[in-house]
């Protein structure tokens, strides 16, 4: 039986977002990670940008927007954007602070259910979501990616995992063997997996050490890029970006 408790996740969320009111709810919430966050931010917003590769003829699906931290992003790029999240007080927020233009939406989710239709999103995404979330319902969630998104629209995904799983009442770490045999049960086909960050990175370490010097992101975030599958065995998790289609 999992140990996964919803309201422990959603009290945990809940009291992030009325903490930080900003992309800090959904990156490391610990007090005194604002700066780290600087990092984590720009890191995670380009290797989500770079694999999801929006156009301004997509429509987009989010799942798990949170605030609205790269729901805002996709905005920009893509003809328009759906965040859904079971989150109420992260919703509030996104629509207040994260509304970008008419193209960006938000909604609260209360059941395993997006209001769509059939096949009208060209990909769906969701980042740091799955792993709060257990086997049973992320099942019935890529089965609701499959209604909704159309054939051969593209589902990436991207997800802590580690080689042998852990488990806690607010996060599971699956291996990436469990999420590919979960994504086999749905019949969706998986076009890629592999590791865009690990935990500790070499990149944040040196960010961490230096003032502010947000000219440097783009150079550190390379090292981390680079690096990224240097010895996997040292590092405590990664997080994997999975490709599918339907």
């Amino acid at each position: 039986m999992s140990k996964l408790d919803k309201d422990q996740v959603n009290d945990f969320f809940s009291k992030a977002a009325i903490l930080h009111q900003n992309e800090n709810a959904v990156l490391d919430v610990a007090p005194g990670q604002e700066y780290s966050n600087i990092y984590r931010n720009y890191f995670t917003s380009n290797y989500i940008l770079k694999n999801l590769l929006p156009t301004k003829e997509e429509y987009i699906l989010d799942f798990g927007c949170g605030v609205g931290r790269i729901t805002k992003l996709i905005a920009m790029e893509s003809k328009e954007v759906l965040g859904v999240d079971t989150n109420e007080a992260m919703i509030k927020i996104a629509k207040e602070k994260f509304t970008i233009n008419n193209n960006t939406h938000y909604q609260l989710l209360s059941e395993t259910k997006i209001e769509s239709q059939n096949n009208y999103f060209d990909k769906a995404f969701s980042h740091w979501v799955f792993q709060h979330i257990s086997d049973e319902e992320l099942m019935l969630w890529l089965n609701e990616f499959k209604r909704v998104v159309k054939p051969n629209g593209k589902i990436v995904l991207f997800e802590q995992v580690k080689n042998k799983s852990a488990e806690s009442a607010k996060h599971l770490f699956r291996s990436p063997k469990h999420y590919l045999s979960l994504f086999e049960k749905t019949e969706l086909k998986t076009i890629s997996a592999f590791p865009v960050m690990r935990v500790p990175a070499r990149g944040m370490s040196l960010w961490n050490l230096l003032p502010g010097w947000r000219f440097l992101l783009p150079a550190l975030s390379f090292i981390d890029k680079i690096t990224v599958n240097r010895k996997p065995d040292l590092a405590n998790y990664f997080t994997y970006c999975f490709v599918l289609s339907k």
